[in-house]
């Protein structure tokens, strides 16, 4: 049902556009609420097959028009041909330079027996390297061309609606920038609600989450459809709702959401959608942070990652915008937590500076003596000692240099955790060279160092943007990241309290019905059998173990245990020891009173 104000206002710019004098101006953001529904007026107009390009055989030298050959000039090769048959018939050739330079498009017209090539002004990408392209004709009056690039600039789409007629112009550009794996730009030019003018729709995806806006044509000037990016966007909250405690798909689904606003929605920061000029749209709350954050705690308890949905909740709730979700959160929270009561800390001696909590690569600089029921700790770094627990008595021992204390694997050292654009990723060191652990103060990485990628992302905003800076990094700390063990060929890190496996080649979350291999280094978080491991959380500490993680509050460290930092566990789970600040701490059971 049009409102009367909407009927009004489009009876207005209709009855306009029919007077001798120009169309009133209409401005590119100005909004308009359209309705989509076929016209009776035009039932009897001539129907039109939509048709896409095919990508042109060989080296690109030569076409088919019309059955006649259609060569290219020495400097250019042919990529894509989109043949259209009405009202004319006609061929729309994408063509680029030998060296991939971009190059406008090329109509070429059959007539009296003859080809009549016609360049198409301003229809050229804005980059270079965009050797893949597909060109679509929805209507009679409309061609589109999509074309991405991955010249030197970084990855990009390109897009153009050109009209047809005697002399084609283009009516509108788009183009998205950081288009990563998964990511596309669509451009649909076609008459949707059948008054005999062609509407456009932009649609931006990421994988499962798509943002659309749709431009109609009002007295001969575009107007953006108000009920957009709204309407898209929401059917992607949507999809998340119904998937309420879907786990991982559900995780996932919140990743694509929150890669498409940041492409999209000039909230999120600096979109990579350009449209005329214009540099992404505003999105509203739809599909923003309490959404997006609700849903990742939700899928995160549905998984038993427990550790990783509290930390995910605090995160959300410290958002100012954000801050009333906490208390349902908080009960989703409580009703999934399971506790182990009963435990308590020891505070041992002051053990002066210890190495930069902020280097997340190292092990421990606390290790148990032996694995089960030790006597002693061994503490390590710059201030080295062995320690007994009975009296917490101090042995002095030779100072450890940090870099004996990177995880080792498949010969390199592991000298940083970093977020990137396209994920978390280790930052490895040759083990040949002698670059130093990365502090979380860097911020950018050193040349020559080798990546293991992840598809872990950290939920607190901060990661690059593809396109600006593909390549850029911001190094992560404990508790955000941190690697807890390595073992034969895998990193175990975590990354914002969830364990991911990390490998030269692939990664993937450490489920809790899956056994961490035996083998991980004395101070590790993992315990040296595989069967445990700690994390600290704002109530307690968090242990993993046969049964999942459960929640052990710790007496005399209330309000304290978020800041516990070089966890480690013993095999049998029965004592925990780590820092607090330069302090030494022991956790074990509580003696019965």
């Amino acid at each position: 049902m049009i409102r009367p104000w909407v009927a009004g206002a489009v009876l207005t710019s209709l009855g306009t556009s029919m007077c001798r004098r120009a169309p009133p101006r209409v401005d590119f953001e100005g909004g308009v609420v359209a309705r989509v529904e076929a016209a009776d007026a035009h039932a009897d107009a001539p129907s039109f097959d939509a048709v896409a390009s095919s990508p042109v055989a060989g080296d690109g030298r030569a076409v088919t028009v019309a059955g006649q050959r259609f060569e290219a000039a020495p400097t250019e090769r042919f990529v894509a041909v989109l043949e259209i048959g009405a009202p004319s018939p006609e061929a729309w050739i994408y063509r680029v330079g030998l060296a991939g330079e971009p190059m406008d498009l090329l109509r070429v017209s059959a007539a009296g027996g003859a080809l009549r090539p016609e360049p198409v002004a301003a229809t050229a990408p804005g980059a270079t390297g965009c050797d893949v392209a597909t060109l679509r004709a929805t209507s009679p009056r409309s061609v589109t061309l999509v074309a991405t690039c991955a010249g030197p600039g970084g990855p990009r789409i390109e897009g153009r609606w050109i009209a047809r007629g005697a002399t084609p112009r283009v009516r509108s550009r788009a183009a998205l920038e950081g288009a990563s794996a998964g990511v596309s730009l669509d451009l649909v030019a076609d008459d949707a609600d059948g008054d005999g003018v062609d509407e456009l729709v932009v649609t931006t995806r990421v994988r499962s989450a798509a943002l659309r806006l749709r431009w109609v044509d009002r007295g001969g000037a575009l107007s953006r459809d108000v009920a957009e990016p709204a309407a898209s966007l929401g059917a992607a909250v949507q999809a998340l709702r119904v998937m309420r405690g879907g786990g991982d798909a559900a995780l996932a689904r919140v990743d694509d959401l929150e890669a498409l606003r940041r492409l999209g929605c000039v909230e999120e920061g600096a979109p990579g959608l350009v449209i005329d000029g214009a540099r992404g749209v505003a999105c509203g709350v739809v599909g923003g942070a309490l959404e997006r954050g609700t849903a990742r705690v939700h899928a995160l308890l549905a998984l038993g990652e427990v550790p990783a949905a509290e930390r995910a909740a605090r995160a959300l709730a410290s958002d100012g915008t954000s801050g009333a979700a906490w208390p349902d959160l908080e009960r989703a929270l409580r009703r999934t937590t399971q506790f182990d009561r009963g435990w308590r800390a020891r505070l041992g001696p002051f053990v002066a500076s210890q190495l930069d909590a902020a280097v997340p690569a190292r092990t421990g600089v606390v290790a148990f003596d032996v694995p089960v029921a030790p006597t002693a700790l061994v503490l390590r770094g710059a201030t080295s000692a062995r320690v007994g627990l009975a009296a917490f008595d101090v042995t002095p021992a030779e100072p450890v240099v940090l870099r004996a204390l990177l995880a080792s694997i498949a010969g390199s050292v592991v000298v940083g955790v970093a977020a990137r654009c396209d994920g978390v990723a280790a930052v490895l060191c040759d083990v040949t060279r002698t670059c130093e652990p990365l502090d979380a103060s860097a911020t950018a990485l050193p040349p020559g160092l080798a990546l293991w990628a992840s598809r872990a992302r950290v939920a607190a905003a901060g990661e690059a943007r593809c396109d600006a800076a593909p390549e850029a990094a911001r190094v992560l700390a404990p508790p955000v990241g941190q690697v807890l063990c390595a073992v034969r060929d895998r990193l175990l890190v975590a990354v914002d309290g969830r364990p991911w496996f990390f490998g030269a080649t692939a990664s993937a979350p450490v489920r809790l019905s899956e056994a961490i291999a035996a083998g991980c280094a004395a101070g590790s978080a993992a315990s040296r059998n595989g069967r445990w491991i700690v994390l600290p959380g704002a109530d307690g500490i968090w242990v993993r173990g046969v049964g999942g993680w459960r929640l052990r509050p710790v007496e005399g460290l209330e309000g304290r245990t978020a800041q516990l930092r070089d966890l480690t566990i013993t095999d049998d789970g029965a004592l925990v020891a780590g820092t607090l600040g330069t302090q030494l701490v022991v956790i074990e059971r509580r003696p019965r009173r």
